[in-house]
């Protein structure tokens, strides 16, 4: 955890001296210019693609991924053991806009948006009803699927325009998905099976969750 700080930490100081570095306006990039970006979010590791189409307005494409795994429960005491991963996928196709030409821009486009969330409930102990003995090897599974809206809109601001460094530069972004009220669906087996029919009060209690934060850092190549 003390790398990853260290690492933010550097990585802003060399952003920061980036950016004072350079003038307010940047020169225009020739007609047309291409680069490359290496990008680290909230959303995944990624690439993107960036060229200019207009002056001041650049489209980049590209799309990111993370697979993130996370198990609790199962000590003494605990009812259930959790098994939880969360696949984060999703492709990007945005619009960059720097006005007046300077090396801040607002951002706004499409998200497929493709992450999703598993979370498998296992029985860690064995219960008496009814003077009958349930051994929880025998009580079955639940697994519960969060999804989100398919296609997302992207709204954000940030520094850096990758058509306009010499060679290597660095971009930050921050901004926000709307991804809608997430889908929740259940499935279980043996005794846990009307476990499953509480889809729709899990599904309930997490439909605040319509916007996810997103915080980029890249470290772009530009071809030409």
């Amino acid at each position: 955890m003390k790398k990853v700080q260290y690492f933010l930490i550097l990585f802003s100081l060399v952003l920061s001296a980036s950016v004072f570095s350079q003038p307010k306006t940047v020169p225009l990039a020739p007609s047309k210019s291409y680069a490359v970006t290496l990008k680290l979010s909230t959303l995944g590791i990624g690439l993107d693609g960036t060229t200019n189409i207009a002056k001041n307005l650049n489209v980049r494409v590209g799309g990111e991924y993370l697979s993130l795994t996370y198990k609790a429960g199962g000590s003494a005491g605990d009812d259930y053991k959790y098994d939880a991963k969360a696949n984060l996928l999703s492709f990007a196709a945005l619009l960059d806009y720097f006005p007046g030409g300077s090396i801040f821009k607002v951002s706004g486009g499409l998200l497929l948006n493709l992450n999703k969330v598993d979370v498998t409930m296992i029985p860690s102990q064995t219960y008496m009803v009814n003077g009958i003995k349930y051994d929880y090897t025998n009580l079955g599974t639940v697994l519960t699927t969060t999804e989100f809206s398919k296609v997302a809109p992207y709204l954000g601001v940030g520094i850096g325009n990758p058509l306009t460094y010499r060679k290597f530069g660095f971009t930050m972004d921050l901004g926000g998905i709307y991804q809608s009220a997430p889908t929740v669906t259940m499935t279980a087996t043996q005794l846990m099976t009307p476990t499953a029919t509480q889809a729709n009060i899990v599904q309930e209690n997490i439909k605040w969750f319509k916007f996810y934060p997103v915080l980029t850092l890249g470290l772009t190549y530009r071809f030409n």
